[in-house]
């Protein structure tokens, strides 16, 4: 799904009307940037998009999510429960 640039910064920041945010988590720093990434519910599908972001890291870093981009793609990912073993002392 490609979306403008607008759009795709209202989905991240849960205020686009189609789009819901499930999960966001930061991914990578680095001296500038914090590098996002977010999964977004598609309401009128029930379809999941992943989509990667990133903002200045701190106020002297005036960039906003996508500035500098004339359209932004979101990956179509489905939801998946993973099972793993941990080990507990007893």
């Amino acid at each position: 799904m490609i979306l403008s640039p607008e759009d795709a910064r209202l989905a991240i920041y849960n205020k686009h009307k189609d789009f819901k945010v499930m999960k966001e988590e930061i991914i990578g720093k680095s001296r500038w940037e914090t590098h996002h990434e977010t999964i977004l519910k598609h309401l009128p599908t029930k379809r999941f998009y992943l989509v990667e972001w990133s903002k200045g890291a701190t106020e002297m870093q005036d960039t906003q999510a996508f500035e500098y981009v004339k359209e932004v793609e979101l990956v179509e990912v489905i939801e998946t429960t993973k099972v793993i073993s941990v080990y507990e002392k007893v």
